[in-house]
């Protein structure tokens, strides 16, 4: 029997059969039809398991991720949304991942999966190389022409891929042992390792790195730290301008990211972006993170492999700027600490200070009804408003403290005016219904004021909010400026009293009603 191109199609085409037929075949017989017909087979192999288009499906994936896993951190939204298309036959289980997302800002991973794998490089080996080359500039004395030279093919292999450059630029450093020798003397990239120069028509496999030397690379480069500062500069403006990149049309688009600076690697086999993304947060503070994302396939597919891993690249950057769009990569980062520090007040309520918490609840029956009208007014959760008022007052009607706030809801002077009660005459701030309907006002304006002008993210919102119930908004405000903040859990300059507030009323909201 003669198998023909066409024959072969049709077994390609005949889904599940086809699969068939291909698992009996030995490997290096399958990755010779693959050349011989220009096809993927192991899209072949996936199509018995999915119908779909695979574009319609990596957007199904990126819905499904979104509706089941929005509130989730980053990498568990990644993992779904992988996970997803595994179980869809898009991603065959012999094809491997890596993502790496790091805020430079505030020096914090938000996501790493497998970032120590090594993987094929492809042109991802580049940006090593360019600081190789300007290592030489730096440790020996090339004549003006030359830098000019070396530098124009920088850029051509930075910014168009161009391997005839990139193997200029190879044998300006000395070879490839030579780039490998300054990557060895840096101690910096554990996993990158560079064999050999692009070879004809760019199927270079041998060449290795790793997400984490990657966003190391970048790490140096923004911190100015690579070779030299001025080299640090010079390299970050040539990545700036790539024009390769499987990301910039969709996330540039999209709110608060202004730019990115990086480069891409195809091959055969390995589709991968590195890149510095220059982010802004709705208070306006910069949040540039680096954002890394690998596609490795050792069979080294052909025809829409490395199309379709681009869009998934796309998907997985899109879902990342959201997470910083949402504000959950700082409600993540703030976990830890918060947790610890709510803890340490459901344990005091539940021993030293036991005694208040209940005399507490016996006071607030007589203002259930009035706390329960006050936050349905508001738009604030009820049990939050009675947690705010156990703790400043514990339901005492007319307590007065020694520096001056009255009432229930333990009002300055200057506080019970802005929220429009009387200070003159009859103390309103001593009247619990409309103390406590003032408290509920008070408590929605300041929530209202950091969810629009610090972040889109309820709970940091509410948080900022009840500490400024305490210390006031100018003085939230002042800090979360000051530290570049927009969550009240990573401040530092805050009072102790203050650092205490938000913790106590959470924690009293657990004991009280078994909300953490």
């Amino acid at each position: 029997m003669v198998i023909t191109r066409r024959s072969l199609l049709k077994i390609l085409t005949a889904g599940v059969a086809g699969a068939v037929v291909l698992d009996a075949l030995p490997s290096p017989l399958v990755k010779g039809l693959e050349h011989l017909v220009g096809l993927d087979f192991g899209l072949a192999e996936a199509k018995g398991k999915q119908e779909k288009n695979p574009y319609l499906l990596i957007e199904d994936a990126y819905k499904d991720t979104l509706g089941q896993k929005a509130t989730a951190n980053l990498e568990d939204q990644i993992q779904h949304f992988v996970g997803y298309l595994r179980s869809h036959g898009l991603i065959p289980s012999r094809e491997q991942t890596s993502f790496y997302v790091y805020d430079l800002e505030k020096r914090y991973i938000v996501a790493d999966i497998n970032i120590d794998q090594q993987r094929m490089s492809a042109s991802l080996i580049k940006p090593f190389v360019m600081a190789a080359a300007y290592d030489k500039f730096q440790r020996t004395k090339v004549k003006q022409k030359t830098v000019i030279k070396v530098k124009a093919d920088l850029r051509a292999m930075i910014q168009h891929s161009n391997n005839v450059a990139t193997n200029r630029v190879i044998d300006f450093v000395g070879g490839t042992r030579a780039v490998q020798a300054y990557l060895n003397r840096t101690r910096l990239f554990s996993e990158t390792k560079v064999v050999e120069k692009i070879p004809s028509g760019g199927r270079t496999y041998s060449n290795k790195t790793s997400a984490h030397d990657l966003n190391i690379l970048l790490n140096q480069l923004y911190q100015h730290k690579l070779v030299s500062p001025d080299a640090s500069r010079e390299m970050l403006a040539t990545l700036d301008g790539y024009h390769t990149s499987r990301i910039d049309d969709s996330v540039i688009a999209m709110e608060g990211v202004k730019d990115v600076a990086g480069k891409t690697g195809f091959v055969a086999g390995l589709n991968g972006e590195t890149t510095i993304i220059e982010y802004q947060n709705k208070a306006g503070q910069k949040r540039p993170f680096i954002f890394t994302a690998l596609f490795e396939d050792g069979t080294h597919p052909h025809g829409n492999w490395g199309k379709i891993r681009s869009e998934m690249i796309r998907k997985v950057a899109q879902l990342t700027v959201l997470h910083y769009q949402s504000g959950m990569v700082d409600q993540y980062r703030a976990k830890k600490k918060k947790h610890t520090r709510i803890e340490d007040w459901i344990n005091e309520f539940a021993g030293p200070r036991h005694a208040y918490v209940e005399n507490s609840k016996q006071r607030a029956h007589a203002y259930i009804n009035c706390m329960q009208q006050a936050a349905l007014t508001h738009n604030v959760p009820y049990e939050v408003l009675y947690s705010l008022l156990l703790v400043e007052s514990g339901f005492q009607a007319r307590v007065q403290s020694p520096t001056g706030p009255k009432g229930i809801a333990q009002f300055t002077a200057v506080t019970a005016q802005e929220v429009g009660l009387s200070i003159v005459g009859n103390d309103e701030r001593l009247d619990p219904q409309k103390a406590i309907d003032a408290a509920a006002l008070l408590l929605r304006n300041h929530w209202n004021y950091f969810q629009g002008k610090f972040t889109d993210n309820h709970f940091i919102a509410r948080d900022n909010a009840i500490a400024a119930y305490q210390a006031g908004r100018t003085a939230i405000k002042g800090w979360l400026d000051s530290e570049k903040e927009v969550s009240y859990w990573h401040l530092d300059k805050n009072s102790a009293e203050n650092k205490d507030y938000v913790p106590k009323v959470l924690a009293a909201r657990k004991v009280v009603f078994g909300i953490l």
